[in-house]
């Protein structure tokens, strides 16, 4: 269980991480419903993850507050301009939700598939 005091710990260690992820990562500490911490080491711009932006009520990370459980989602490339991989855990202070860890990865399975051509 992700609690408020461990995320202080999990945001030290998190830039790490994200450097360490092939094609890098996004890991943002969403608290109510705003981005409030935000590592980015993906090599282009994705606004929506920025410090002070609402969550969509409709993403990952509102689902795993409001359902209080690890959400995986798949966004497809149409969203940001590339698939991304989510991973959305619910924070909690004492049995309250109050906001998310998410961790998001450049879906590149679906990125580099080559794909299939008929020869005839």
């Amino acid at each position: 269980m992700m609690t408020e005091p461990k995320v202080e710990s999990f945001m030290e260690l998190a830039p790490e991480l994200a450097s360490a992820i092939p094609g890098g990562a996004i890991i943002c500490f969403i608290k109510n419903d705003k981005f409030v911490w935000v590592e980015n080491t993906i090599p282009f711009d994705l606004p929506y993850f920025t410090v002070g932006n609402t969550v969509s009520s409709q993403g990952g990370a509102a689902q795993a507050m409001r359902e209080k459980k690890t959400v995986r989602t798949v966004v497809p490339r149409s969203v940001y301009g590339v698939s991304l991989k989510i991973t959305s855990i619910p924070v909690w202070a004492g049995d309250v939700v109050i906001g998310a860890i998410s961790i998001c990865t450049m879906n590149s399975f679906l990125q580099t598939r080559p794909r299939k051509t008929k020869t005839m």
